[in-house]
């Protein structure tokens, strides 16, 4: 009987060939992605979050109060002609 080279025996177990996937990010690779997490986005919550309790920025200006609607004739400043 002629045997293949690439022919396996039912004794022998299989071996998966060797992952070609990229390997595991190291620890400092790790280490850097979360300290530009948290330059990103954890420090500049703090900030905002630190202003708005100092008091409230002067870049946010106050919204003029909506005319109230009344019953009253409108007032004309000028005097009437006679």
């Amino acid at each position: 009987m002629l045997k293949l080279p690439h022919a396996m025996e039912p004794d022998e177990k299989f071996i998966p060939p060797p992952s070609r996937s990229a390997p595991l990010p190291s620890r400092g690779f790790r280490v850097f992605v979360l300290f530009i997490f948290v330059v990103a986005f954890i420090v500049p919550l703090v900030v905002v979050l630190l202003l708005l309790a100092k008091g409230k920025p002067k870049w946010i200006k106050p919204k003029p109060a909506p005319a109230q609607a009344t019953n009253a004739p409108p007032v004309n400043p000028a005097p009437a002609p006679r």
